[in-house]
């Protein structure tokens, strides 16, 4: 802390390891009113020190209050209480209030507890993110993986037994049995229950990250839908067998596997097999033979 000399030593200009500004602070009449003086260089912090002690005093002079206590630490404490008041009254769970107040007091108040509400800008909330960041270990999943984790899911509801709303409407057009409806497409696209934790462990996937590695994985991720799906439906240019099938779900996995190595290997891997089996295909109509029969 430094004080401002000529003025009372209660006036003190001092610099917190979160904000690369300085900032001011006076006491007075058993209150601490503080502000950041935008500024980096001392000199002009303690101009504005000054400027700060002669506007309190013109306050005390006209009978005004001292600047309230708009610091993110008393906005945080009267939000805590809120909650606490909301949970007497049953408004939210008790796990929602201990996430809250965890979330609050370890993540958050650390880094905004001395900085004024009215000083927060969008410069600081991204000196917050870079910190966020930085921790060890690191938060987790991003917010748009998660967020969109939970709405894919909410929306392959609708082919999912029992709930099933889109087997339903299906099968009373067929006047056909719901469930075994649901079932079936439940096979059909179960590549849809596989892609969400695809961009949860491979964030590119929602373009996020360089081009390069966005478009590298958007094929993988493509390839290894078509390769899941000729497993489950066994086909491809003829049945399969089991032990094919096996072999493409293999490969569909390593091709949502969140490397880039193995992606390239199960890429070739699959598309030669693919390319052999097209090959067959074509040499058994030639021959007048059918294509159907279980190529493993």
């Amino acid at each position: 802390m430094t004080t401002v000399t000529g003025y009372p030593s209660k006036l003190v200009i001092y610099q917190l390891r979160a904000s690369r500004y300085w900032w001011v602070r006076y006491y007075a009449h058993g209150k601490i009113a503080r502000k950041s003086t935008k500024a980096e260089q001392k000199a002009p912090a303690l101009a504005f020190a000054k400027l700060f002690y002669e506007d309190c005093l013109l306050r005390a002079r006209q009978g005004l209050a001292q600047r309230s206590n708009t610091s993110f630490a008393a906005c945080a404490r009267s939000s805590m209480a809120e909650q606490a008041a909301q949970l007497k009254r049953g408004e939210i769970t008790p796990v929602t209030h201990s996430n809250a107040q965890y979330r609050l007091r370890k993540l958050v108040l650390p880094f905004f507890a001395h900085h004024e509400v009215s000083a927060m800008d969008y410069e600081l909330l991204q000196q917050f993110l870079v910190h966020m960041g930085e921790r060890k270990p690191p938060l987790g999943l991003s917010t748009m993986a998660s967020h969109l984790l939970v709405v894919y899911y909410a929306a392959v509801s609708a082919i999912t037994p029992p709930v099933a709303v889109a087997a339903f409407a299906a099968a009373s057009i067929a006047k056909a049995n719901p469930m075994p409806i649901g079932f079936l497409a439940c096979r059909i696209a179960a590549v849809a229950f596989v892609v969400p934790v695809v961009f949860v462990a491979r964030p590119e996937l929602l373009l996020e990250g360089a081009l390069l590695d966005v478009i590298g994985v958007c094929l993988a991720t493509a390839l290894g839908s078509i390769v899941m799906t000729i497993a489950f439906e066994d086909y491809a240019f003829g049945t399969l067998g089991m032990i094919a099938r096996l072999a493409f779900c293999a490969l569909a996995i390593l091709l949502f596997m969140p490397s880039a190595t193995l992606n390239l290997l199960a890429a070739v891997a699959a598309l030669a097999w693919l390319g052999w089996r097209y090959h067959r295909s074509r040499q058994g109509r030639g021959r007048g033979t059918t294509a159907s029969r279980p190529l493993s």
